[in-house]
Protein backbone atom coordinates (compact mmCIF):
# COMPACT_ATOMS: atom_id res chain seq x y z
CA UNK A 1 0.00 0.00 0.00
CA UNK A 2 1.47 3.73 -0.66
CA UNK A 3 1.32 5.56 2.13
CA UNK A 4 -1.93 7.79 2.62
CA UNK A 5 -1.90 10.73 4.45
CA UNK A 6 -3.14 9.08 7.33
CA UNK A 7 -0.61 6.84 7.58
CA UNK A 8 2.05 9.33 7.14
CA UNK A 9 0.71 11.22 10.32
CA UNK A 10 -0.06 7.63 11.79
CA UNK A 11 3.63 7.03 11.50
CA UNK A 12 5.10 9.89 13.38
CA UNK A 13 2.10 9.62 15.92
CA UNK A 14 3.31 5.77 16.32
CA UNK A 15 6.68 7.06 17.37
CA UNK A 16 5.61 8.84 20.81
CA UNK A 17 3.46 5.71 21.90
CA UNK A 18 4.05 2.69 23.26
CA UNK A 19 4.04 -1.40 21.52
CA UNK A 20 4.48 -6.58 21.55
CA UNK A 21 3.32 -7.75 17.88
CA UNK A 22 1.40 -11.20 18.21
CA UNK A 23 1.37 -14.24 16.40
CA UNK A 24 -1.84 -16.70 16.73
CA UNK A 25 -1.25 -20.27 15.29
CA UNK A 26 -4.63 -20.70 17.09
CA UNK A 27 -6.16 -18.94 13.41
CA UNK A 28 -5.47 -22.41 12.03
CA UNK A 29 -9.07 -22.80 12.84
CA UNK A 30 -9.95 -19.99 10.56
CA UNK A 31 -7.54 -21.40 7.33
CA UNK A 32 -4.75 -19.63 8.24
CA UNK A 33 -1.62 -22.13 8.05
CA UNK A 34 0.71 -19.30 6.97
CA UNK A 35 2.37 -16.37 9.07
CA UNK A 36 2.79 -14.41 5.94
CA UNK A 37 -0.71 -13.51 5.32
CA UNK A 38 -0.93 -11.56 8.28
CA UNK A 39 2.61 -10.21 9.47
CA UNK A 40 5.35 -8.54 7.23
CA UNK A 41 7.84 -11.37 8.99
CA UNK A 42 7.73 -15.11 7.33
CA UNK A 43 8.76 -16.20 10.81
CA UNK A 44 5.39 -14.75 12.38
CA UNK A 45 4.57 -11.88 14.97
CA UNK A 46 6.27 -8.12 14.32
CA UNK A 47 4.74 -6.14 12.49
CA UNK A 48 0.95 -6.56 10.97
CA UNK A 49 0.36 -6.01 7.30
CA UNK A 50 -2.95 -3.83 6.16
CA UNK A 51 -4.37 -7.16 5.55
CA UNK A 52 -3.56 -8.78 8.94
CA UNK A 53 -4.78 -5.66 10.50
CA UNK A 54 -8.14 -6.66 8.76
CA UNK A 55 -8.46 -9.99 9.63
CA UNK A 56 -9.60 -8.55 13.18
CA UNK A 57 -12.77 -8.41 11.33
CA UNK A 58 -13.18 -12.59 11.63
CA UNK A 59 -11.72 -13.06 14.95
CA UNK A 60 -13.36 -10.20 17.54
CA UNK A 61 -17.02 -10.27 19.05
CA UNK A 62 -17.44 -6.65 17.83
CA UNK A 63 -16.30 -5.22 14.55
CA UNK A 64 -17.13 -2.10 13.27
CA UNK A 65 -15.71 -0.15 10.07
CA UNK A 66 -12.69 0.32 9.77
CA UNK A 67 -11.21 -1.53 12.39
CA UNK A 68 -7.91 -2.54 10.38
CA UNK A 69 -6.66 1.25 10.68
CA UNK A 70 -4.24 3.15 12.50
CA UNK A 71 -6.13 4.47 15.97
CA UNK A 72 -8.72 2.62 15.67
CA UNK A 73 -10.64 5.26 13.08
CA UNK A 74 -10.96 4.54 9.39
CA UNK A 75 -10.77 8.64 9.32
CA UNK A 76 -6.56 8.41 9.53
CA UNK A 77 -7.16 6.54 6.27
CA UNK A 78 -8.27 9.61 4.37
CA UNK A 79 -5.24 11.84 4.99
CA UNK A 80 -2.81 12.05 2.46
CA UNK A 81 1.36 12.62 2.38
CA UNK A 82 1.14 16.13 1.26
CA UNK A 83 4.85 16.28 0.05
CA UNK A 84 4.95 13.47 -2.25
CA UNK A 85 8.01 11.84 -0.94
CA UNK A 86 6.45 8.66 0.22
CA UNK A 87 5.53 7.54 -3.25
CA UNK A 88 7.94 4.30 -3.46
CA UNK A 89 8.44 3.93 0.28
CA UNK A 90 5.06 2.09 2.30
CA UNK A 91 4.67 1.69 5.29
CA UNK A 92 3.15 -0.91 8.20
CA UNK A 93 3.25 0.77 12.30
CA UNK A 94 2.62 -0.98 15.22
CA UNK A 95 2.21 0.75 18.58
CA UNK A 96 1.70 -2.63 21.19
CA UNK A 97 1.30 -2.72 25.22
CA UNK A 98 1.02 -6.08 26.88
CA UNK A 99 0.98 -6.69 30.61
CA UNK A 100 0.84 -9.26 32.56
CA UNK A 101 -0.51 -9.71 36.48
CA UNK A 102 0.30 -13.07 38.39
CA UNK A 103 -1.46 -14.21 41.53
CA UNK A 104 0.34 -17.38 43.10
CA UNK A 105 0.35 -19.95 46.00
CA UNK A 106 4.39 -19.03 46.10
CA UNK A 107 4.82 -17.24 50.02
CA UNK A 108 7.86 -15.49 48.25
CA UNK A 109 5.93 -13.56 45.14
CA UNK A 110 2.39 -13.79 45.93
CA UNK A 111 1.34 -10.87 43.94
CA UNK A 112 3.58 -9.62 40.40
CA UNK A 113 2.75 -7.16 38.07
CA UNK A 114 4.97 -7.06 34.59
CA UNK A 115 4.94 -4.76 32.14
CA UNK A 116 5.85 -7.20 29.79
CA UNK A 117 6.39 -5.10 26.55
CA UNK A 118 5.75 -1.24 25.92
CA UNK A 119 7.05 -0.78 22.24
CA UNK A 120 6.97 0.64 18.69
CA UNK A 121 7.20 -1.41 15.67
CA UNK A 122 7.52 -0.46 11.66
CA UNK A 123 8.02 -1.99 8.25
CA UNK A 124 9.08 0.13 6.02
CA UNK A 125 8.84 -1.20 2.28
CA UNK A 126 11.07 0.04 -0.40
CA UNK A 127 9.44 -0.64 -3.69
CA UNK A 128 8.26 -4.35 -3.85
CA UNK A 129 10.97 -6.15 -3.17
CA UNK A 130 12.58 -4.57 0.23
CA UNK A 131 11.47 -4.48 4.13
CA UNK A 132 13.62 -2.65 6.49
CA UNK A 133 11.79 -3.51 9.88
CA UNK A 134 12.60 -1.90 13.06
CA UNK A 135 11.41 -1.74 16.66
CA UNK A 136 12.27 -0.01 19.73
CA UNK A 137 10.66 -0.97 23.74
CA UNK A 138 10.65 -1.40 26.94
CA UNK A 139 10.62 -4.89 28.36
CA UNK A 140 9.52 -6.19 31.85
CA UNK A 141 10.23 -2.69 33.47
CA UNK A 142 10.00 1.12 32.30
CA UNK A 143 13.43 1.30 32.60
CA UNK A 144 14.26 -1.79 30.85
CA UNK A 145 14.71 0.16 27.15
CA UNK A 146 15.97 -2.54 23.80
CA UNK A 147 15.55 -2.67 19.94
CA UNK A 148 15.00 -6.20 19.92
CA UNK A 149 14.53 -6.47 16.16
CA UNK A 150 15.90 -4.51 13.20
CA UNK A 151 16.11 -6.08 9.79
CA UNK A 152 16.10 -6.09 6.24
CA UNK A 153 14.42 -8.42 4.25
CA UNK A 154 14.37 -9.00 0.71
CA UNK A 155 12.01 -10.47 -1.82
CA UNK A 156 13.98 -11.94 -4.76
CA UNK A 157 10.79 -13.81 -6.26
CA UNK A 158 7.12 -14.18 -5.57
CA UNK A 159 8.37 -17.44 -3.27
CA UNK A 160 11.57 -16.56 -1.97
CA UNK A 161 12.95 -13.77 0.42
CA UNK A 162 16.02 -13.41 2.46
CA UNK A 163 16.28 -11.69 5.66
CA UNK A 164 19.35 -10.13 7.64
CA UNK A 165 19.36 -8.78 11.21
CA UNK A 166 18.04 -9.44 14.92
CA UNK A 167 14.69 -11.08 14.95
CA UNK A 168 13.73 -14.78 16.53
CA UNK A 169 14.56 -17.84 14.02
CA UNK A 170 11.83 -19.85 12.76
CA UNK A 171 11.18 -23.23 15.11
CA UNK A 172 8.26 -25.23 15.78
CA UNK A 173 5.16 -23.52 16.69
CA UNK A 174 5.58 -19.59 17.50
CA UNK A 175 3.08 -18.33 19.81
CA UNK A 176 1.34 -15.52 20.94
CA UNK A 177 1.73 -16.05 24.70
CA UNK A 178 5.21 -17.06 24.72
CA UNK A 179 4.70 -19.37 27.64
CA UNK A 180 5.44 -22.52 25.43
CA UNK A 181 8.14 -24.61 27.48
CA UNK A 182 9.75 -25.99 23.82
CA UNK A 183 10.23 -22.81 22.85
CA UNK A 184 11.80 -20.88 26.51
CA UNK A 185 13.60 -23.48 27.21
CA UNK A 186 15.69 -24.26 23.23
CA UNK A 187 16.29 -20.47 23.44
CA UNK A 188 13.26 -19.17 20.99
CA UNK A 189 11.59 -17.07 23.64
CA UNK A 190 11.05 -13.05 23.80
CA UNK A 191 14.38 -11.37 24.61
CA UNK A 192 16.13 -14.27 23.16
CA UNK A 193 16.58 -12.66 19.79
CA UNK A 194 19.44 -13.26 17.51
CA UNK A 195 22.01 -11.43 14.48
CA UNK A 196 20.22 -14.15 11.79
CA UNK A 197 20.63 -14.41 7.84
CA UNK A 198 17.56 -16.46 6.94
CA UNK A 199 16.17 -17.22 3.59
CA UNK A 200 12.20 -18.59 3.02
CA UNK A 201 10.41 -20.49 0.86
CA UNK A 202 7.15 -20.43 0.63
CA UNK A 203 4.40 -22.16 -2.17
CA UNK A 204 0.71 -22.97 -1.81
CA UNK A 205 1.23 -26.30 -0.09
CA UNK A 206 5.07 -26.06 1.22
CA UNK A 207 7.11 -23.55 3.53
CA UNK A 208 10.76 -23.83 4.50
CA UNK A 209 13.24 -21.46 6.16
CA UNK A 210 16.82 -22.04 6.41
CA UNK A 211 18.79 -19.92 9.36
CA UNK A 212 22.19 -19.23 9.60
CA UNK A 213 22.90 -17.44 13.59
CA UNK A 214 25.84 -15.36 13.65
CA UNK A 215 25.46 -14.26 17.23
CA UNK A 216 23.60 -12.12 19.48
CA UNK A 217 24.84 -8.46 18.65
CA UNK A 218 26.10 -7.04 15.81
CA UNK A 219 29.41 -4.28 16.14
CA UNK A 220 31.06 -1.93 13.56
CA UNK A 221 34.99 -3.06 12.94
CA UNK A 222 37.66 -0.44 12.28
CA UNK A 223 37.47 -1.90 8.36
CA UNK A 224 35.08 0.26 6.72
CA UNK A 225 32.06 -2.10 5.61
CA UNK A 226 32.67 -4.95 7.61
CA UNK A 227 30.53 -6.07 10.43
CA UNK A 228 31.48 -8.73 13.97
CA UNK A 229 29.01 -10.20 15.75
CA UNK A 230 29.25 -10.59 19.42
CA UNK A 231 28.05 -13.50 21.52
CA UNK A 232 28.85 -17.39 22.17
CA UNK A 233 27.41 -18.59 18.90
CA UNK A 234 29.38 -20.24 16.83
CA UNK A 235 28.64 -22.04 13.26
CA UNK A 236 24.83 -22.70 14.25
CA UNK A 237 21.78 -23.73 11.56
CA UNK A 238 18.36 -23.83 12.20
CA UNK A 239 15.95 -25.09 9.73
CA UNK A 240 11.82 -25.49 9.54
CA UNK A 241 10.05 -26.77 7.29
CA UNK A 242 6.23 -27.72 7.27
CA UNK A 243 3.42 -29.01 4.44
CA UNK A 244 0.16 -27.61 4.52
CA UNK A 245 -2.46 -30.77 4.56
CA UNK A 246 -5.58 -29.11 3.16
CA UNK A 247 -6.97 -25.85 4.21
CA UNK A 248 -6.36 -26.45 8.26
CA UNK A 249 -3.90 -28.62 8.94
CA UNK A 250 0.11 -28.35 9.05
CA UNK A 251 2.95 -30.54 9.89
CA UNK A 252 6.70 -29.93 10.13
CA UNK A 253 10.12 -30.28 11.14
CA UNK A 254 12.24 -28.17 13.06
CA UNK A 255 15.89 -28.76 13.69
CA UNK A 256 19.21 -27.19 14.80
CA UNK A 257 22.85 -27.80 15.09
CA UNK A 258 26.38 -26.05 16.23
CA UNK A 259 29.26 -26.96 17.28
CA UNK A 260 27.70 -28.39 21.07
CA UNK A 261 24.09 -28.62 20.69
CA UNK A 262 21.55 -30.47 18.75
CA UNK A 263 17.71 -29.96 18.02
CA UNK A 264 15.24 -31.93 16.46
CA UNK A 265 11.40 -31.36 16.93
CA UNK A 266 8.02 -32.23 15.05
CA UNK A 267 5.00 -30.02 15.23
CA UNK A 268 1.47 -30.07 14.21
CA UNK A 269 -1.70 -27.65 13.60
CA UNK A 270 -5.31 -29.50 12.91
CA UNK A 271 -8.57 -27.96 13.17
CA UNK A 272 -10.61 -30.85 12.43
CA UNK A 273 -14.00 -28.90 12.88
CA UNK A 274 -14.87 -25.17 12.35
CA UNK A 275 -14.39 -24.02 16.08
CA UNK A 276 -12.09 -26.63 17.14
CA UNK A 277 -8.35 -27.06 17.21
CA UNK A 278 -5.12 -28.82 18.80
CA UNK A 279 -1.53 -27.63 18.18
CA UNK A 280 0.99 -30.26 19.05
CA UNK A 281 5.25 -29.74 19.14
CA UNK A 282 7.85 -32.65 20.48
CA UNK A 283 11.28 -31.82 20.50
CA UNK A 284 14.35 -33.65 21.30
CA UNK A 285 17.58 -31.96 22.65
CA UNK A 286 21.49 -33.24 23.04
CA UNK A 287 24.00 -31.16 24.39
CA UNK A 288 27.56 -32.05 24.62
CA UNK A 289 29.82 -31.39 28.12
CA UNK A 290 33.08 -32.54 28.18
CA UNK A 291 32.98 -34.62 25.56
CA UNK A 292 29.71 -36.51 26.59
CA UNK A 293 26.12 -35.71 25.54
CA UNK A 294 23.26 -35.21 27.31
CA UNK A 295 19.56 -35.07 26.45
CA UNK A 296 16.54 -33.68 27.75
CA UNK A 297 12.77 -34.03 25.74
CA UNK A 298 10.24 -31.10 25.84
CA UNK A 299 6.52 -31.37 24.42
CA UNK A 300 3.52 -28.79 24.21
CA UNK A 301 0.27 -29.86 23.78
CA UNK A 302 -2.91 -27.15 23.04
CA UNK A 303 -6.76 -27.87 22.64
CA UNK A 304 -8.79 -25.19 22.14
CA UNK A 305 -12.31 -24.35 20.94
CA UNK A 306 -13.98 -21.17 20.50
CA UNK A 307 -17.11 -21.19 22.17
CA UNK A 308 -18.90 -17.81 20.67
CA UNK A 309 -17.07 -15.28 18.36
CA UNK A 310 -14.02 -13.91 20.16
CA UNK A 311 -14.43 -16.21 22.75
CA UNK A 312 -12.15 -19.47 23.40
CA UNK A 313 -11.57 -22.20 25.73
CA UNK A 314 -8.17 -24.01 25.69
CA UNK A 315 -6.24 -26.31 27.64
CA UNK A 316 -1.99 -26.94 27.45
CA UNK A 317 0.00 -29.43 28.61
CA UNK A 318 3.81 -28.96 28.44
CA UNK A 319 6.56 -30.41 29.78
CA UNK A 320 10.38 -31.61 30.58
CA UNK A 321 11.86 -34.57 31.29
CA UNK A 322 15.84 -35.57 31.27
CA UNK A 323 18.32 -37.44 33.71
CA UNK A 324 18.35 -34.17 35.96
CA UNK A 325 14.47 -32.91 35.89
CA UNK A 326 10.93 -33.61 35.03
CA UNK A 327 8.69 -31.42 35.36
CA UNK A 328 4.82 -31.08 33.40
CA UNK A 329 2.74 -27.88 33.76
CA UNK A 330 -1.10 -27.83 32.83
CA UNK A 331 -2.59 -24.24 31.77
CA UNK A 332 -6.28 -24.10 31.25
CA UNK A 333 -6.89 -20.41 29.30
CA UNK A 334 -9.65 -18.27 28.70
CA UNK A 335 -9.03 -16.05 25.43
CA UNK A 336 -11.26 -13.01 24.87
CA UNK A 337 -10.67 -10.83 21.70
CA UNK A 338 -14.06 -8.32 22.37
CA UNK A 339 -13.17 -5.19 20.17
CA UNK A 340 -10.54 -5.14 17.41
CA UNK A 341 -6.68 -4.12 18.95
CA UNK A 342 -7.67 -5.70 22.61
CA UNK A 343 -7.02 -9.27 23.58
CA UNK A 344 -6.91 -10.43 26.89
CA UNK A 345 -5.94 -13.93 28.24
CA UNK A 346 -6.87 -15.57 32.03
CA UNK A 347 -4.69 -19.06 32.96
CA UNK A 348 -4.96 -20.69 35.81
CA UNK A 349 -1.63 -22.62 35.99
CA UNK A 350 -0.33 -25.72 37.75
CA UNK A 351 3.16 -26.92 37.77
CA UNK A 352 4.29 -29.13 40.83
CA UNK A 353 3.00 -27.93 43.89
CA UNK A 354 2.86 -24.28 42.93
CA UNK A 355 -0.90 -22.82 41.30
CA UNK A 356 -0.49 -19.45 39.52
CA UNK A 357 -3.51 -17.32 38.29
CA UNK A 358 -2.37 -15.28 35.58
CA UNK A 359 -3.91 -12.39 33.20
CA UNK A 360 -2.52 -11.00 30.10
CA UNK A 361 -3.94 -8.11 28.46
CA UNK A 362 -2.47 -6.98 24.79
CA UNK A 363 -3.59 -3.64 23.16
CA UNK A 364 -2.24 -2.29 19.67
CA UNK A 365 -3.21 0.06 17.38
Amino acid sequence: MLISRSQFLSSILALSLPSTAFSLPDYIRKGYTSCTACHVSPQGGGVLTLYGRGVTEELSTVSYEGQGSFGFTPLTDKVADPTGLFNLITADIQADARSVHIVSTDSQKPRRDILMEASVRAAFHVGKTTDIVISHGTYGRVDNEQQRNYYLALRTSKYLSISFGRFLPAYGINLDDHTAITRSSLGFGEGQESINLSVHFEDENFQTTFTKVLGQDIEATSKPGTLSYQGDIVDRYIVRSAVKLGSKALAGFSGLIDARKRDAGLFASYAPFRYLYVLAEYDNERVMEGGVYSGRNLYFARAGSEVFRGVTLGLDISGEKSDIITRQRLDAFLYLMPTPHLSMRFMGRKEGEQTNFIGMLHLWI
